[in-house]
């Protein structure tokens, strides 16, 4: 993780995110989805793990430089909408 957080590192992020990929490094792929602006990646990830709290945190986190994210994670929580979801899916209403 040094190697692709070192700025003097010359690297094509790219073959780096395959590898990373190929690897199952998880945090590589999210270092490099975030540097390469991949927000939606990004929310995909937590998505696929059915994290909750970090769909929102993404989206609060990136949704000015991608507002659509709210709308996936609005459909995220439609589809696993219960009672313990509730407050989760009215922050995602408001855009918070």
């Amino acid at each position: 993780m040094n190697f692709l957080q070192n700025e003097g590192a010359h690297y094509d992020s790219k073959k780096a995110m395959i590898i990373c990929q190929m690897s199952n490094f998880t945090p590589g792929v999210l270092y490099l989805y975030e540097q390469s602006q991949m927000f939606k990646q990004i929310l995909a990830h937590y998505v696929s793990r059915a994290d909750s709290d970090k769909v929102i945190e993404i989206c609060q986190q990136y949704s000015k430089e991608e507002p659509n994210l709210w709308v996936d994670a609005l459909w995220y929580f439609s589809e696993v909408y219960n009672d313990g979801q509730e407050a989760n899916t009215l922050l995602v209403l408001e855009g918070k």
